[in-house]
């Protein structure tokens, strides 16, 4: 029993480090309960409306949800805005599962920002972001934001909190962000992130707890009198590991399968191109269609890429994918565009421009819908075939 009350003062010790607590209880709380006002709060990207003690969202892309500004020192947290043990809590109800983006912004121009799923449906949802995840936790804090990715209508917001909780609290908030299931990261593959507990990712304190319980257990010997030995601490250290290994391991399964249900709920009986509308956006759920096209107009051994990198730098990582195994390295002789509205191609001079982008010598070599998705060769090489 004295053991594990030594163990447990340990690790509160170990919090108390990780997750400093303060003393301010004092906290900021918007609600939307005074007729048609949004309490400061600014709505980008949609139509809002106050309707019975929430904010209302409508026709939203990408709508956002933005504080009051500046969040200065003197503005209910008792002349201290640092975002050690600050705490964002928001309860939402949206009328399909979307993807959130949370981001703070600092008094100093810097921001930082973490992605996460809201499940969909007729039921307000509290989520709360420890704000010194987002931020390192001695900047001070200037305004928060709330987007919800795609188009969106309904998205209602009950009330915004941003306090302190102290450490019980904290410890709650940073538990609820560590089991947080991560989104889809699109852009690159074989990718997996170290889900995050505070400050630190999870692995940095397993590594700091394995080293902690190495230390700890020579010393336990020591003081035992039977010696430094490093065959005697091998145990702890072995059981340690499979412990994080474990809690790490049901983690990573816990948010594949979470993955695994929104996906099925968001895609069961949608075609191919509804399912890549989804998961790309409008007009994206064509990309993998243009993409199968092209690549059957490009000469054996050429290399092919898109016409300006600049602003299609993800349909361009994209396509290193959907274009295999043609050649998408530097140099192409073949270039691409993809839905550009401001796209504008002269046939008889071969000039290619978008805004302040042009490009000469250019012959169209397939057509997907008019010049603004078309593939391009250069005419240097010939004529196509």
């Amino acid at each position: 029993m004295a053991l594990l009350l030594k163990r447990t003062k340990l690790l509160l010790f170990l919090l108390l480090l990780l997750f400093p607590a303060s003393s301010l209880s004092a906290d900021l709380l918007w609600e939307f309960d005074k007729g048609d006002s949004a309490s400061g709060w600014l709505v980008r990207g949609g139509e809002s409306r106050v309707e019975n003690g929430s904010l209302v969202i409508d026709n939203g892309f990408s709508p956002e949800l933005r504080s009051p500004r500046p969040l200065m020192p003197n503005a209910g947290l008792d002349g201290d805005a640092n975002l050690s043990g600050l705490v964002l809590s928001f309860r939402v109800k949206s009328p399909r599962d979307a993807l959130v983006e949370v981001t703070a912004f600092s008094l100093d121009n810097t921001s930082g920002y973490t992605k996460f799923h809201i499940r969909g449906g007729g039921l307000f949802r509290e989520h709360r972001v420890y704000l010194a995840t987002l931020l390192p936790s001695h900047k001070e804090l200037y305004g928060v934001a709330i987007k919800a990715h795609g188009e969106i209508s309904g998205l209602a917001f009950d009330s915004l909190r941003l306090y302190r909780p102290g450490l019980a609290g904290l410890t709650g908030a940073v538990w609820e962000g560590f089991w947080r299931p991560d989104p889809v990261v699109f852009e690159i593959i074989n990718y997996v992130d170290s889900p995050r507990f505070g400050s630190f990712s999870f692995l940095t304190i397993s590594y700091i707890l394995i080293g902690v319980v190495f230390i700890l257990s020579l010393i336990y010997f020591i003081v035992r009198g039977r010696g430094l030995s490093f065959y005697s601490a091998r145990r702890p250290v072995i059981v340690a590991f499979i412990i994080l290994s474990v809690i790490f391991l049901i983690r990573m399964d816990y948010n594949w399968a979470v993955t695994y249900q929104r996906d099925r709920r968001a895609m069961q009986g949608k075609d191919v191109v509804a399912r890549q509308a989804l998961l790309f956006g409008s007009p994206h759920e064509y990309l993998f269609d243009f993409f199968s096209e092209i690549k059957l107009a490009v000469d054996d051994g050429a290399r092919i890429g898109p016409a300006f990198k600049s602003h299609q730098s993800r349909q361009a990582k994209l396509a290193r994918y959907f274009l295999l195994p043609v050649d998408s390295s530097a140099d192409p002789e073949y270039l691409w565009v993809f839905f550009d509205p401001d796209l504008v191609f002269d046939k008889s001079s071969g000039s290619l421009s978008s805004g302040q982008n042009l490009i000469k010598g250019l012959e169209k070599v397939y057509t997907y819908e008019g010049d603004h998705a078309a593939l391009y060769r250069r005419r240097d090489l010939g004529r196509s075939k």
